[in-house]
């Protein structure tokens, strides 16, 4: 899985790739993304067919990552995620 950024409107992405497919895992993305007022936040499973990838940046290394806890700041915000 890879973590990736879209700025406008600001969602962050975790999306699987090649490998997870060759064990077995659904082609899947998790998204977040800002709700209604500062303390929402929508989290919701799309296809990973659904997510346009070049239109994103990618925040993490060639590392795989397997979720995401915790704070992280993009862009002079700041997003809380847990999963």
């Amino acid at each position: 899985m890879h973590l990736y950024l879209r700025s406008v409107p600001r969602s962050l992405y975790l999306v699987t790739d090649s490998r997870d497919e060759r064990l077995g895992r659904p082609t899947k993305a998790l998204v977040f993304r800002a709700g209604d007022g500062l303390t929402k936040v929508i989290v919701e499973f799309i296809s990973r067919d659904q997510v346009d990838i070049q239109t994103l940046v990618k925040l993490s290394s060639s590392r795989n990552i397997m979720g995401c806890l915790g704070l992280i700041s993009i862009e002079n915000g700041l997003w809380h995620k847990e999963n």
